[in-house]
C-alpha cells in the first residue's frame, strides 16, 4: 500500500524555501464542493501557529471567469490547496502547474482524478477515508465474535474488493462483498446478504450511502440485528453501532503539516490517510443488544500502537 501511494505523487518541485521566501498558499474552492468549513479552520489555525497565516489567500472559483484561472491564481511560486474533489478536478483541467494538495477528498476520487490526468505532476491529497486495515482492526476490537463481515459496494468502491478481501483475511475474518449496480436498492441488497452478516462494514460510496438512503439502510440493519461500523457521525445518528472517522478540523491540520513539509523539502509528498481518528458508539443500540464494548479510547490506543509498529517495521526494511 505504501508503495502504491508513493507512486501516485510525483516527487518534483523547486529548491526548498526558507522562511523569508516561502511560497504563497492559494486556497481554492467551488461552490458545488460543500467541503466542511472546519477543515479550512484547522488548516489556517495550524499555519498560523507556525507564523504562516500571512501567506495564504482564498480564491472562490465561482467568482473566477472561465479561462482566467491562471491569471487569477498568479505565479508559479505558490502551493494550491483545493477544497473538495470538484475543485481539484477544475484545477487539474486548467493550465495551472503548481503543486496541488486536495483536501476533503475520498481516496477513490483521488485515484479517479490521478488516472484521468496522468501527466499532471505534483498532485497529492489528504484522504477523508480511513485505511482499510484500520477499519478491520476496529471491527476485530469492537466485536471479537463477529467473523462474517459484509460490505455493499458500488461504482466508487467496487475497485477495492481485493484489498478488502486481503485485509479481512489478515484478521481471520470471512468477507462477503456485494457489488451493486446503479439501479440496485441498497436496502434490498442488505436483505439478500443479511443471513451472512455478523457486521456490515460501510465503505465510502455515495451510490450506497447518501442523504436519501442512509436512514432507511441503518434502520433495516438495526431491525435485522446487524451491527454497522460507519465512517462518520451521521451513521451513528442514523442507527449504526459505531462510527470510525476523522474530524474535518484535524484533516485541515494534517494538510497544513503536509504543506509545511513541501515548503521545507521542496518536494510533493505522497497522499496520506488521516493520522488522527476516533470512534464513537450508539449507546442506545449497544444497550438494546446488550453489547459490552471496549472504551473508544482503548480501541483507538490499541490501533495506534499497532500502526506505529507497522510503520516502524516498514522503516527497518
Amino acid at each position: 500500500m505504501a508503495s502504491l501511494l508513493l507512486g501516485l505523487a510525483a516527487l518534483y518541485w523547486v529548491a526548498p524555501a526558507t522562511a523569508s521566501d516561502a511560497p504563497e498558499i492559494s486556497i481554492l474552492q467551488l461552490g458545488t464542493d460543500r467541503a466542511d468549513p472546519r477543515a479550512l479552520e484547522g488548516f489556517r489555525a495550524r499555519l498560523s501557529s507556525r507564523g504562516q497565516s500571512s501567506v495564504t489567500e482564498y480564491v472562490d472559483l465561482n467568482q473566477t471567469m472561465p479561462g482566467l484561472l491562471q491569471s487569477r491564481v498568479g505565479d508559479n511560486e505558490k502551493i494550491l490547496v483545493a477544497l473538495g474533489s470538484a475543485t481539484a478536478e477544475k484545477v487539474l483541467a486548467s493550465e495551472l502547474t503548481q503543486p496541488l494538495l486536495a483536501l476533503m477528498i475520498h481516496r477513490a476520487e483521488f485515484l479517479r482524478l490521478r488516472a484521468r490526468y496522468p501527466d499532471r505532476e505534483g498532485f497529492t491529497a489528504v484522504f477523508t477515508d480511513q485505511p482499510i486495515s484500520r477499519q478491520f482492526a476496529a471491527v476485530a476490537r469492537l466485536l471479537p465474535g463477529a467473523e462474517r463481515i459484509c460490505t455493499l459496494l458500488g461504482g466508487t468502491s467496487g475497485s477495492f474488493q481485493q484489498e478488502l478481501a486481503s485485509a479481512a483475511a489478515g484478521h481471520g475474518l470471512k468477507l462477503t462483498n456485494l457489488l451493486l449496480k446503479v439501479n440496485d436498492k441498497p436496502q434490498r441488497a442488505l436483505v439478500r446478504i443479511a443471513d451472512q452478516c455478523d457486521l456490515l462494514l460501510a465503505v465510502t460510496d455515495p451510490m450506497i450511502y447518501n442523504a436519501t438512503s442512509l436512514r432507511s439502510l441503518m434502520l433495516s440493519a438495526y431491525h435485522r440485528r446487524i451491527p454497522v461500523l460507519g465512517y462518520s457521525p451521521a451513521f451513528v445518528r442514523a442507527g449504526a453501532l459505531a462510527g470510525l472517522f476523522t474530524r474535518p478540523y484535524h484533516l485541515g491540520e494534517q494538510a497544513a503539516d503536509m504543506v509545511d513539509r513541501m515548503v521545507k523539502a521542496g518536494t510533493v509528498p505522497a497522499p496520506e490517510y488521516p493520522r488522527r481518528f476516533q470512534i464513537i458508539y450508539n449507546e442506545r443500540v449497544a444497550h438494546r443488544w446488550r453489547l459490552a464494548l471496549p472504551s473508544p479510547q482503548e480501541v483507538v490506543s490499541e490501533i495506534n500502537v499497532t500502526e506505529s509498529g507497522d510503520r516502524a517495521g516498514e522503516a527497518d526494511e
